[in-house]
């Protein structure tokens, strides 16, 4: 690595370290409300029932994930 490209990454390293002491306050905050935001919403996500599918020997199986329906208006698309 060159002089000059050692010197530039001190200088961009010192800058963005500067910023973070700066604003640690509301740059942290943020993160102290992500945190639980993420864990409440993983808490609920895998509450949900999941879909289970069971099948015998030489049955063919589908799964459909929402509202399927066969047939219906000439409008439906």
């Amino acid at each position: 690595m060159s002089k000059w490209t050692s010197l530039w990454l001190t200088e961009l390293g010192e800058y963005y370290m500067g910023w973070i002491l700066e604003n640690k306050e509301w740059l942290f905050s943020g993160v102290a409300i992500a945190i639980p935001l993420a864990l409440i919403g993983w808490f609920f996500s895998c509450r949900i029932n999941k879909q289970t599918q069971k099948g015998g020997d030489n049955s063919t199986n589908i799964q459909i994930g929402g509202d399927f329906k066969i047939g219906g208006n000439k409008n439906d698309k």
